[in-house]
């Protein structure tokens, strides 16, 4: 029994429908991606880094990096029987970017 914990360490638009900034592209999921998502933060003088750390270390439970307790989420999940989970990750954490944006 597996699931996926998408939008967690990669940003699709489709999983974020009501997020305005991720949507904010003109030329639909095409530019509206994590890659372009950062790119606006940073047009806009965010600091993008910091909101994915906030995302990465709050989106499965809070203060991920600092806890050993699993958090409700996945103990929700170990007693419906999940045994696999699925983590999607951006190619470019395997090979860098030949552009930045």
């Amino acid at each position: 029994q597996g699931v996926n914990i998408g939008g967690w360490l990669l940003i699709e638009a489709w999983l974020f429908p009501n997020t305005p900034l991720i949507h904010a592209g003109r030329q639909g999921l095409k530019e509206n991606q994590e890659w372009d998502y950062i790119n606006r933060m940073r047009h806009l003088n965010i600091d993008a880094v910091a909101s994915m750390h906030r995302l990465w270390n709050d989106f499965v439970v809070p203060n991920l990096l600092t806890t050993s307790d699993p958090g409700p989420y996945l103990r929700s999940l170990r007693q419906h029987g999940i045994t696999h989970v699925r983590i999607p990750v951006g190619w470019w954490i395997m090979e860098p970017p030949t552009e930045i944006p």
